[in-house]
């Protein structure tokens, strides 16, 4: 979801994925990472990006969506959801947020 997230703006050199990654989460998901070569193949292996194609964009979607509904412990994955919540659709992120406060409550 991450790499997926940070090419939604657009096409991304290796470095400037690492450089955001180090610079913006590394603080609240405490995530290093030594090089996005390898996750960036990867990707481009299964067909999900060449900058960000509609089946990596159906992979994000669905991604932040379960991310959303995580309860599992430490909350990186919903910092995740958050910080991409300007690419969600505002009614889904809506409608899932409020499904997680509820969930919430009832814990």
């Amino acid at each position: 979801m991450l790499f997926l997230g940070l090419l939604l703006d657009g096409p991304k050199h290796d470095h400037e994925i690492k450089r955001t990654i180090d610079e913006e989460f590394l603080s609240f998901v405490g995530l290093k990472i030594k090089s996005s070569y390898y996750p960036r193949k990867k990707m481009e292996q299964l067909k999900l990006v060449r900058s960000i194609i509609p089946q990596g964009r159906k992979i994000f979607d669905h991604l932040i969506t379960q991310s959303f509904l995580s309860v599992a412990r430490p909350f990186f994955s919903l910092d995740l959801s958050l910080y991409f919540l300007p690419y969600v659709n505002k009614n889904l992120s809506y409608r899932k947020l409020r499904r997680r406060v509820i969930f919430l409550k009832r814990i």
